[in-house]
């Protein structure tokens, strides 16, 4: 008798309705944007603000799921303990016993991290940090994304938000899954 597929947990679907919305949400706004704007759809002008907000709620849902997940696994994980996603990788080994970069499109899912970090911190520019020790891994993961960097501003359009959704859906469900049962 075949086994039969686990069920997501609440936190999981929750997290996927909001992916799933803000992914549709943004897609609405384009197009009553480029319906109201016809000039703006055939010089394909990108409205960057809308990408760039839609993109970090995006990575935010993914963010919270990681940490909200084993933090409801398991309470005596403290907050601080997945505040950053060096801390959840840990934690997510040590509490969960699942390697969280083991996910196929983790190298996709970091480098949409950084491209939120230069938005939040450097307004659109890779910072400082960004472009210091760790650079090389850092424009690789970015790279990852498919999000385009001219120089180090980074550029992002309607299907980075689209492709950004798919990944962070997918990590959602991947984690969830893997995650062990309470």
């Amino acid at each position: 008798m075949p086994s039969r597929a686990r069920l997501m947990t609440a936190h999981a679907e929750a997290a996927l309705a909001q992916i799933a919305s803000r992914v549709v949400d943004h897609r609405q706004l384009m197009r009553l944007d480029n319906a109201a704007n016809p000039a703006r759809r055939r010089l394909r002008q990108p409205l960057q603000a809308r990408h760039v907000n839609a993109l970090v709620d995006l990575v935010a849902v993914a963010e919270s799921f990681a940490s909200g997940r084993l933090l409801e696994l398991r309470p005596a994980v403290s907050p601080d303990d997945v505040s950053t996603w060096q801390k959840r990788k840990n934690a997510w080994g040590k509490h969960g016993s699942v390697d969280i970069t083991a996910y196929k499109a983790w190298s996709a899912l970091m480098g949409f991290v950084e491209v939120r970090n230069a938005l939040q911190h450097g307004l659109g520019r890779l910072t400082e940090r960004q472009l210091g020790k760790h650079r090389n891994e850092i424009l690789a993961q970015i790279r990852a994304s498919s999000v385009h960097l001219d120089g180090d501003l980074l550029v992002v359009l309607a299907d980075d938000v689209a492709q950004c959704g798919k990944v962070c859906a997918g990590f959602v469900q991947w984690l969830d899954a893997a995650a062990p049962t309470v």
